[in-house]
């Protein structure tokens, strides 16, 4: 894969800019929920929908670099894909960036072997990015939101505050202790939140992670496609 130029949007106080990077792996943690009772809940609902459940809890499910994707339509081969807004990590230069993006999954496949379901999806992210030490101080209050659109219909499909998730720091730590050390050239995704209603099919995914503190938003779009 090329490298893709990121753009980085600061605070009034720093200037913007733009670097170029090379996607050499994605990394998606699943079950990351900061309540494991929660978590582990979910993990028993999953069980009565065919989902096995994991070995442990957070769990890492590596990807291939070229899943990476920010092109406005993806293509899928099973009727039942469906999209989650998450947290997205970069290591650059020896500061870590926060974006957006959507570990999109095979739903039937998943009930067969959850790792192979997240490998089979393209996994869509916005290049614009803040640097995670200009809003550390408040990454708790972040909102994630996503909508799916089915029929033309749009509706809220996602949305908590990161403060439901693992903290980044404990989620970092763990992807380095359990599976890789070095994460430059990965692109980590965090985990998500609940859907509002049950798993969506749709034929569009909008995504959103809110800054309420700094009044500003990263959001990314695209189209599924079902081959």
């Amino acid at each position: 894969m090329e490298k893709i130029d990121f753009f980085v949007s600061r605070s009034e106080n720093n200037e913007d800019f733009v670097f170029s990077y090379e996607i050499e792996k994605i990394i998606c943690v699943g079950f990351s929920g900061r309540n494991q009772k929660e978590t582990l809940k979910h993990i028993e609902e999953l069980k009565e929908e065919g989902v096995p459940a994991p070995d442990k809890i957070p769990t890492i499910y590596p990807c291939s670099k070229n899943l990476a994707t920010n092109n406005s339509k993806i293509q899928v081969l099973g009727d039942k894909t469906s999209g989650e807004v998450e947290a997205m990590l970069l290591f650059y230069d020896d500061s870590i960036y926060l974006g957006i993006g959507s570990d999109h999954t095979d739903r039937n496949l998943e009930t067969v072997d959850i790792g192979k379901s997240k490998q089979s999806c393209s996994k869509p992210f916005s290049r614009i990015l803040w640097k995670l030490s200009d809003i550390e101080d408040h990454i708790d209050e972040m909102i994630l939101r996503s909508w799916s659109i089915k029929n033309g219909n749009k509706e809220l499909y996602q949305e908590g505050k990161l403060k439901n998730l693992l903290p980044l720091d404990e989620i970092i730590k763990n992807v380095k202790n359990n599976y890789q050390k070095d994460l430059k050239g990965c692109m980590v995704y965090c985990g998500s939140v609940p859907t509002k209603s049950g798993l969506s099919y749709g034929e569009e995914f909008k995504m959103e992670i809110e800054d309420p503190v700094l009044s500003k938003k990263l959001s990314h779009d695209y189209k599924i496609e079902k081959l």
